[in-house]
C-alpha cells in the first residue's frame, strides 16, 4: 500500500498538482482560576473523518471548525469525566446537513439535533432544532430562509414550537444593492388579530465607492417609521476601520452618544483603541474605556490590555488582560484572560481561564488515506495523570495496545480480547512529560493517535 506521504511526493514529482500542508485544530483544554488556584476545567477533542480536508479559521478565540466529531469532558475535582459529544454530517459540497449532540454523563443519551435543508447552492433553506425526550425528537424552533438568484438572503423567519404546532413567526426582510451589499433590514412580528406582519424596526446601510459601510440608520415603528439613531464609520489607509460616531435623535435633533477611535502602527496594524461617551450635562466627551495591543515581530497581538475609566479617580483602571501565542499558521497555541480584582487590587478573579490548543498537519487537496478499519479518540488534551481511550473497530477482533515515545520506542504495552468497542482509562504514572503515540494493532489494521503528557 502506498503511504500518504509517498503519494503526495509522487504526485508532485510528476507535476500532477501541488498540495499545501495545512493545520487544523484537534483539541484544546482549559484551566480556570478558582479560589486562589488554577485548576482543570474542561477539555475537547476534535476528530475528522477520512477525506475531510476542511480547514479551520485562524487567529480567533472561537474557531470555525469543520470537524466530524468533538468529544468534550469536564473536570469533576479529581479526573476528567465524559460530558458531551457532537457529531456533524456534511454533503459533498462541504455544507453541514446535520448536527447531533449526545449527553455522555452518567450514560450516553441523545440530546439535541439540528438538521439543515439546503438548496443546490448550499444555501440553508431551513434549520430545524430539536431535543430528545427519551423516545422521540421534539421540535424546539426553526429558521426558514429565502434567497434571490444571487444567493442573497431575502427573508428569515423564526418560529418556536408551541407544543402541538409552530407559534407565530418573526420575520426579517432584507434588500441589497448591485454589489450584494445589504442595504436594509426590516423586522416584523405576526399579528394574529389581523393575520398580518406588523413592522417593528428597520435599519438602512449606506456604502462608499469601496463597498464599505459608510453609515447606517435605525428606525422604530410608531404608526410610521421614526428615525431613532445613526452610526458614521471612519476608514483609514487600506480601508481599515478607524472608528465610528454613534448619535441618537433627541427632540428632532442629532445628539452625540458614543464614539470610538483606533490607532495603527507603521504597518497599519491596530495597536490602540478608545471609546468615549457623551456627557449630556456638560455637553462634552468623557472617557469610557481603552485598549492597548502588544505585537510580536509578525504583527500579531500577543497581549491586549483593556482598561475602564474611573470617574472617581479620573483615571484609567485595569479591567482584563488577554495574552496569546501562535504557531507558524497564525493559530492560537494558547490564550489566556485574567481580570483585575478591584477589591484586593490584584490580577485573577473567579472564572479567569487559560486555554491551550493542539493541531495536526494535513495535506489540503487530496483525500485523507487513513485506514477506515476503526476510529480512535484520546482525551483529555493534553493528558496529565490519565489518558482515556475510546476506540471503535468496524469488526470485533483481538488487539494489542502500545504506547510509544516520540522516537518510536515502546514504553508500555498490553493485550485485549476481541471486542468492537473499547473504552479504558490508563494511568500515566512513570511517564515523563512530552509527546507519545498510542497504537492499537488488530489482526487486519492499526489505528494510532498522538497525545501529549503535561508536566
Amino acid at each position: 500500500m502506498i503511504r500518504k506521504t509517498t503519494l503526495v511526493a509522487l504526485l508532485c514529482l510528476f507535476g500532477i498538482g501541488s498540495f499545501a500542508q495545512s493545520s487544523r485544530l484537534i483539541g484544546h483544554n482549559t484551566i480556570r482560576f478558582n479560589n486562589g488556584n488554577w485548576e482543570p476545567y474542561d477539555t475537547a477533542r476534535y476528530v475528522y473523518n477520512p477525506g475531510n480536508n476542511m480547514a479551520t479559521s485562524i487567529s480567533t478565540y472561537n474557531d470555525v471548525i469543520k470537524y466530524d466529531t468533538t468529544y468534550q469532558a469536564g473536570w469533576d475535582g479529581s479526573m476528567y469525566v465524559p460530558a458531551y459529544l457532537k457529531s456533524k454530517t456534511y454533503n459533498t459540497g462541504g455544507a453541514c446537513t446535520e448536527l447531533l449532540g449526545y449527553s455522555l454523563y452518567p450514560t450516553t443519551e441523545l440530546d439535541k439535533r439540528t438538521t439543515f435543508t439546503l438548496d443546490g447552492n448550499n444555501n440553508v433553506l431551513e434549520e430545524l432544532n430539536q431535543s430528545w425526550d427519551g423516545s422521540a425528537w421534539v421540535n424546539n424552533h426553526r429558521i426558514i430562509r429565502t434567497y434571490n438568484g444571487n444567493n442573497d438572503m431575502l427573508t428569515q423567519t423564526v418560529q418556536y414550537w408551541a407544543g402541538s404546532n409552530w407559534g407565530d413567526p418573526y420575520l426579517n426582510v432584507y434588500t441589497y444593492d448591485g454589489n450584494h451589499n445589504m442595504t436594509s433590514s426590516v423586522g416584523t412580528t405576526y399579528n394574529t388579530g389581523t393575520s398580518q406582519f406588523d413592522s417593528t424596526s428597520r435599519s438602512e446601510i449606506y456604502y462608499n465607492s469601496n463597498n464599505l459601510a459608510d453609515s447606517s440608520r435605525t428606525y422604530i415603528w410608531n404608526g410610521g417609521w421614526v428615525l431613532n439613531s445613526h452610526t458614521i464609520n471612519y476608514y483609514g489607509v487600506n480601508n481599515i476601520n478607524m472608528g465610528y460616531l454613534y448619535q441618537i435623535v433627541n427632540n428632532g435633533n442629532w445628539e452625540n452618544n458614543q464614539q470610538s477611535f483606533t490607532i495603527l502602527n507603521g504597518n497599519n496594524i491596530p495597536i490602540k483603541d478608545s471609546t468615549q461617551l457623551w456627557n449630556t450635562t456638560n455637553n462634552n466627551w468623557v472617557n469610557y474605556a481603552r485598549g492597548t495591543h502588544t505585537l510580536d515581530g509578525n504583527n500579531r497581538s500577543i497581549e491586549y490590555r483593556y482598561e475602564d475609566w474611573n470617574t472617581t479617580s479620573n483615571s484609567f483602571v485595569d479591567n482584563y488582560l488577554d495574552s496569546a501565542a501562535y504557531n507558524s499558521f497564525d493559530q492560537y497555541t494558547w490564550f489566556k484572560r485574567i481580570s483585575w480584582d478591584d477589591v484586593n487590587m490584584q490580577w485573577f478573579q473567579y472564572n479567569d481561564k487559560i486555554s491551550h490548543y493542539y493541531y495536526e498537519l494535513y495535506t489540503a487537496g487530496i483525500a485523507d488515506m487513513k485506514q477506515e478499519a476503526g476510529s480512535l479518540m484520546l482525551y483529555p488534551v493534553p493528558a496529565k495523570n490519565n489518558i482515556n481511550i475510546n476506540m471503535q473497530w468496524n469488526k470485533a477482533q483481538d488487539f494489542v495496545v502500545g504506547i510509544y515515545d516520540i522516537q518510536g520506542r515502546l514504553v508500555r504495552q498490553w493485550g485485549e480480547k476481541a471486542t468492537a468497542q473499547y473504552k479504558k482509562t490508563v494511568a500515566l504514572n512513570g511517564l515523563a512529560g512530552g509527546s507519545y503515540i498510542l497504537k492499537i494493532k488488530g489482526k487486519d489494521a492499526t489505528v494510532q493517535e498522538q497525545f501529549v503528557i503535561m508536566d
